[in-house]
């Protein structure tokens, strides 16, 4: 008998290093793991076991053109450029607790308070992806939040409310701060544009 513990984004594994070390896909530019016909939306999951299985051994291979820098023209922090990480956007979005200035004015003139995938966007083999066949991945999908809707929710109520949501696990406090921030820069906004 043999013991067997699955995981996705919440396992000590590195998912990308795993991936890399099975020959999973290939690495793209915005260090993301291109897996034909899906690009780079995909999902890296590990399987944690005491059985003994066959190495598919690392691939060195890229599919990234050598010309391409698609992704990193889309990133709006600079962060695929200088391989900073914690300058990514989606990473700012995630972070708990009040962001330093910089960091705020780019949530606030970021298209989405969750995440970024812009570079996702950009990329040319993302372009014509297929569809994922799991109904999980294209179903009952939450396209708005607003602050009104968090403001009466406690931290364990939106965890309960939305516990089958991937930004469920950072708790409540980075999703009201990044609406927060994004309520500031709508009146800023409005007062710049010229009147009619």
């Amino acid at each position: 008998s043999h013991t067997f513990v699955a995981g996705a984004d919440n396992s000590p594994v590195p998912e990308l290093a795993a991936a890399e070390l099975a020959g999973v896909g290939c690495r793209g530019r915005h260090g993301l793991r291109i897996v034909p016909p899906y690009g780079s939306y995909v999902f890296l999951g590990t399987i944690l076991t005491d059985l003994v299985l066959p190495s598919t051994g690392p691939s060195a291979e890229t599919l990234c053109p050598p010309h391409c820098r698609a992704c990193q023209a889309a990133c709006p922090t600079g962060a695929l450029t200088e391989q900073e990480v914690t300058r990514c956007l989606s990473d700012l979005t995630q972070r708990k607790g009040p962001l330093p200035p910089e960091a705020a004015e780019q949530v606030r003139r970021s298209p989405t308070v969750w995440g970024c995938d812009l570079c996702q966007k950009a990329c040319p083999h993302n372009q014509a992806a297929a569809l994922t066949p799991l109904p999980e991945f294209r179903e009952d999908l939450l396209c708005s939040l607003t602050l009104a809707e968090l403001e009466p929710l406690s931290n364990k109520a939106f965890r309960r409310q939305y516990a089958r949501r991937a930004f469920s696990w950072r708790g409540i406090g980075p999703l009201r701060r990044n609406l927060a921030l994004k309520e500031e820069a709508a009146p800023a906004e409005e007062e710049d544009r010229p009147s009619s």
